[in-house]
């Protein structure tokens, strides 16, 4: 009897020790995963989206929904489809849910759910990132760059000399400004420069599709804009307006410190939107 009670007694310390065994090791794979898909939802938000940023979001989504909790699957069901519908959506509240359970898991002790973004992106003809500037001062600035650019690349217009963006505060407004003031009604100011961003983006594209350009490899409309500047479609000036545009749509997706885009930002984006449009119109011819 006391050989048996010896082995039984064993063989339930062992079978307590595997139970206690099993349970850390699926507890450590899944703070790695959900680690990993907290940084790379990180690494790839309130950026301009490239390959490599969509497939770390792809692969997040993916992980989250394999191992997060009821809820984080759930947000990031809903996150993937509102990508799928409007090519944009929020990760916040999918990485501040992120963010609680890792700190709890890793036995950290809690901190205000408010974060903080730092993004150092270059300005055009900047030397490096500006910590100091202000998201205002900064969207104003490329506001300016965009306008000249447009000035530039269209200068036999007179009425880009008022600017063509004026139309949209002065009430001429273009049929594409009114579908866009509209979208922001639908959606929101956001998703009305989202949509801004789109429709430009498919003209570069349609452009060198119609020259016999691949572009199946290129995303962004910073690299199409490149692609056609240098097969010779657009000037040069387009080109660096298009890429301030984009600039641009990533900074209005990016919110500082609770700082929303405003109806004033929204008509110069569609304004500057319209004007650049109007430029891909334009015969190019290359000197």
């Amino acid at each position: 009897m006391a050989i048996v009670a010896g082995v039984a007694v064993a063989v339930a310390g062992w079978l307590v020790n595997e139970y206690f065994s099993r349970r850390a090791a699926r507890r450590n794979i899944r703070i790695e995963y959900l680690l990993s898909a907290f940084r790379r939802l990180e690494y790839a938000s309130n950026r301009t989206m490239t390959p490599a940023h969509q497939a770390a979001v792809e692969e997040a989504v993916s992980d989250v929904q394999l191992l997060g909790s009821p809820a984080q699957v759930r947000m990031a069901i809903q996150f993937a489809r509102q990508m799928a519908k409007e090519q944009s959506a929020d990760t916040e509240l999918l990485l501040l849910d992120l963010r609680a359970t890792l700190r709890k898991e890793l036995q950290l002790e809690e901190v205000p759910r408010e974060r903080v973004w730092l993004r150092l992106d270059p300005l055009r003809g900047a030397d490096g990132p500006s910590v100091g500037v202000g998201a205002l001062a900064r969207w104003e600035q490329q506001t300016r760059e965009v306008e000249a650019s447009i000035r530039a690349s269209v200068p036999e217009l007179p009425r880009l000399a008022s600017g063509v963006w004026d139309r949209v505060e002065q009430g001429g407004l273009s049929s594409f400004a009114i579908e866009m003031l509209d979208e922001s009604e639908r959606s929101s100011p956001i998703g009305a420069i989202s949509a801004c961003e789109r429709v430009v983006t498919d003209q570069v594209r349609s452009m060198l599709e119609r020259a016999d350009v691949d572009v199946t490899e290129t995303r962004g409309l910073a690299d199409l804009a490149a692609v056609a500047h240098r097969h010779g479609l657009i000037a040069e000036a387009t080109s660096n307006g298009l890429r301030g545009l984009e600039t641009m749509h990533s900074m209005a997706l990016l919110d500082e410190g609770g700082r929303r885009v405003t109806e004033r930002e929204l008509r110069q984006y569609i304004g500057l939107a319209d004007g650049l449009l109007l430029a891909l119109q334009l015969p190019y011819e290359p000197r």
